[in-house]
């Protein structure tokens, strides 16, 4: 809505920003520790703050001007959080990644982590679908997948290397399918660093298109009855798209597959030949 939440130092900030153009400053909570990342949960009303030393804060926002602590479970380093329902997930730099029930705010309980030989030393986390994919420094410049369906049990399923170089990663963010993680070559210190940076971008999960909507597709270049002479090139343009993704596009010449192309931009060079007195192109995305 009209709030936001920032991780300040050792505190949690809180801005009305209904008019960005005068944003205001409405509180400050000083907690414990060094405030890393936070995620909120409207419904519930609560912010979870990733304090470092301090362990994972539990806050109440219900009134955005005063914010107070329902909640903390202490952690070695919490660098990362993220709310599912009742339970917390935690990016822990020196314990790898922990499951956190926090039903009752009161009293958050640890349930279940992986060790850093199989979840990482993580600078942050990202849930997507059944599995939280980490920002991870310990690897060589790998992405722990673990399997988050049952909070009580958390289960490592795979490590996503990109073999490129020895990277560390500061922050991760993921969709149904991809991962993009964004490193430094030299830094460990999330906080901040400059250098040699770079984004990594990998595919964890197939693509699977479970609504059944054909992608679009249009010749775009050249128009129809477009005069061309014999002998002559004339690139071929398509402009396809879908809802989940274009696997590939086919370049037809008066009915038959003549070039397949499998990335944008979509095009083929046509040579017109001779003896003919006219040409059909067409195109088919899959």
């Amino acid at each position: 809505g009209s709030v936001a939440f920032i991780a300040n130092g050792s505190n949690l900030r809180v801005l009305n920003v209904a008019n960005p153009a005068a944003i205001i400053s409405v509180a400050t909570l000083g907690l414990s520790g060094t405030i890393w990342n936070l995620d909120v949960d409207p419904a519930r009303n609560l912010a979870a703050v990733a304090g470092g030393s301090g362990g994972l804060h539990l806050v109440d926002i219900s009134n955005p001007t005063t914010p107070v602590v329902r909640g903390r479970l202490a952690s070695s380093d919490a660098r990362g959080v993220v709310l599912r329902g009742s339970s917390a997930f935690v990016a822990d730099y020196a314990q790898s990644i922990r499951s956190v029930d926090i039903a009752d705010l009161a009293a958050p309980r640890a349930l279940s982590g992986t060790t850093l030989e199989l979840g990482g030393r993580l600078n942050n986390l990202v849930l997507s679908g059944s599995f939280a994919l980490g920002a991870d420094v310990l690897f060589v410049n790998g992405v722990p997948i673990i399997d988050v369906t049952d909070p009580l049990t958390i289960r490592p399923r795979a490590i996503l290397n990109f073999p490129a170089r020895d990277d560390n990663a500061m922050g991760i963010a993921a969709d149904s399918g991809y991962v993009y993680l964004a490193t430094d070559h030299s830094g460990l210190d999330r906080g901040g660093s400059s250098g040699d940076s770079r984004l990594y971008i990998g595919q964890f999960q197939p693509l699977v298109d479970l609504g059944g909507v054909a992608p679009s597709v249009a010749i775009t270049r050249p128009l129809r009855d477009t005069q061309l002479y014999e002998g002559e090139s004339a690139t071929l343009a398509v402009n396809a798209v879908d809802d989940i993704a274009v696997a590939s596009v086919q370049f037809l010449v008066d009915g038959q597959v003549v070039f397949t192309s499998t990335s944008a931009p979509y095009e083929y060079v046509v040579t017109v030949p001779t003896g003919v007195g006219a040409l059909t192109l067409g195109a088919r995305a899959i």
